[in-house]
Formats: C-alpha cells, sequence, structure tokens
C-alpha cells in the first residue's frame, strides 16, 4: 500500500500544529533584538547601576584558561 507524503509531520494541511504535538516557542530574531534592547535600556538608566554592576560581577564565574 502505497502512502502521500503530506509534508511535515506534526502539521495539518493548513499548516496549524496539530493537537497533542508542542511548538517550541522561539521568538524571531527582531523580537529577540527588541527585547535585549528595551532590558539594556533598562539597566543602563537605572539609578542602582554602579551597585548592579558590582552584584553582578562578584557572582560571575570565569575559569581560568
Amino acid at each position: 500500500m502505497k502512502m502521500k507524503k503530506q509534508g511535515h509531520r506534526g502539521r495539518s494541511q493548513t499548516g496549524s500544529p496539530l493537537p497533542g504535538h508542542a511548538e517550541p516557542l522561539i521568538p524571531g530574531t527582531r523580537a529577540f533584538r527588541e527585547e535585549a534592547h528595551r532590558q539594556s535600556l533598562a539597566i543602563a538608566r537605572s539609578p542602582d547601576d554602579a551597585e548592579d554592576q558590582r552584584f553582578v560581577d562578584a557572582i560571575a564565574y570565569w575559569p581560568e584558561d
């Protein structure tokens, strides 16, 4: 018996996910860039930026090469 290939497994003919098939949530690069920019501005505008940086430096672990 021959079966017709229906494209990507786990999707209906309309391209929407079939029930029971998990879809990973992967933001587009534009959304990632915009969110990273929003967060960097929030940090840069923080009145506690020097204290925040000292905290990050204190918990950062960089192994010796």
